[in-house]
């Protein structure tokens, strides 16, 4: 299966080619780095031309205040890419979009929820997107890796979380073996809910400190916003995330790669 990876040098991109480098399962494509950003008509030109299979749709930014970035990006690139290519194009949602529809969201995130939301609803007849809403952990340093940002980037100083805050996704491990072993055949297009049992950020960061070696201090607080996410279940049953996360630290050790997170492993 030739896939075209598009955002090859984020969290996901990255560890895509990692993991395929190790177990060499797929074809994993590229495009040129000198290639221009979408929407430039040479990435359109690049994207058109590729014969492949499958495309995951990794492009992703963090500039969440500006909304016309957030738009550009996280909707009219997925519609452009479903309406223009012949082939399935894998997407990606996230768990802001529970928690948007819950009510509780950070203000930071708003223009980020209503595009994934807004991807989701118009994209769900089309016959070739799978739009899978989850998020993601993973090895890349890199700011939306939710472990380097928290446990390396600030290495010398304590952690603090909302006693009511709750994490719902996946490793991007997980994500691979999904890719490889068959069980995303089971969903061909529409939206695909992925995530492990929702886990309090607290206990998260806890076994991820434990598993990991870090020794981090963590400290609760709490606040009258209650940040949580609607309990939204997995159409695929996944393993629970501290067991994800021992499969990503068992795999992260035999990776010779100075750019993940420094993994120690407990036994």
């Amino acid at each position: 299966m030739k896939v075209l990876l598009l955002g090859d040098r984020g969290l996901l991109g990255t560890d895509l080619k990692l993991f395929d480098n190790f177990y060499n399962k797929l074809n994993i494509v590229v495009l040129d780095a000198g290639i221009p950003k979408w929407p430039s008509e040479e990435f359109k030109k690049a994207v058109l031309t590729n014969q492949c299979d499958v495309i995951i749709n990794a492009i992703s930014t963090i500039d969440y205040y500006n909304k016309d970035i957030i738009e550009l990006v996280h909707y009219h690139l997925p519609l452009w890419l479903v309406k223009n290519k012949n082939c399935k194009v894998i997407l990606f949602s996230s768990d802001v979009v529970n928690q948007f529809e819950s009510g509780y969201i950070d203000e930071k995130f708003k223009y980020y929820a209503v595009a994934k939301q807004q991807m989701e609803k118009d994209l769900a007849s089309e016959s070739n997107a799978l739009c899978i809403r989850t998020s993601f952990l993973g090895l890349t340093k890199t700011s939306s890796n939710l472990i380097y940002r928290v446990f390396e980037l600030t290495e010398n100083q304590p952690i603090e979380v909302n006693v009511h805050a709750n994490w719902s996704g996946m490793t991007t491990l997980e994500f691979y073996k999904l890719l490889t072993d068959g069980r995303l055949k089971q969903k061909e297009s529409g939206l695909l809910v992925l995530g492990g049992k929702k886990e309090s950020i607290y206990q998260l960061f806890t076994i991820i400190n434990n598993l990991f070696n870090y020794s981090k201090e963590i400290r609760t607080i709490s606040n009258n916003f209650i940040h949580t996410a609607r309990s939204a279940p997995s159409d695929i049953r996944l393993p629970s995330i501290p067991q994800q996360l021992k499969d990503l630290c068992a795999v992260a050790q035999v990776l010779e790669n100075p750019n993940l997170i420094k993994v120690k492993c407990s036994d």
